[in-house]
């Protein structure tokens, strides 16, 4: 109906060492004075994001949902998609698949 993808991107965010995922697996980072010398060791912040699973979905739905809404100007709110003008003009359709590793 609106013609086959005419961009096709994966997104794949690091969430091992990324600040804001050790926000989420519940790291006191003040990210506004972020400094990344600053705070664990990069076997420590892998370690916990490992240890808390859904610290890491967290942290890809964040990513994703930024990225979109960001770049492409797609907003999603449950069922509801809502396009605007992005960095590539009017989003008319589009879809997302997550693959699931392990």
């Amino acid at each position: 109906m609106l013609n086959p993808p005419t961009l096709w991107i994966t997104i794949n965010p690091c969430d091992l060492h990324d600040p804001i995922a050790q926000v989420f697996a519940g790291e006191q980072i003040d990210l506004d004075k972020f400094q990344s010398m600053l705070g664990p060791s990069k076997e420590k912040r892998a370690e916990h994001v490992a240890a808390d699973l859904y610290a890491a979905a967290k942290f890809f739905h964040f990513t994703i949902h930024t990225v979109l809404e960001t770049l492409f100007g797609v907003s999603v709110s449950g069922q509801k998609a809502v396009s605007t003008v992005g960095i590539f003009g009017q989003v008319s359709a589009y879809f997302g698949i997550v693959e699931s590793q392990a």
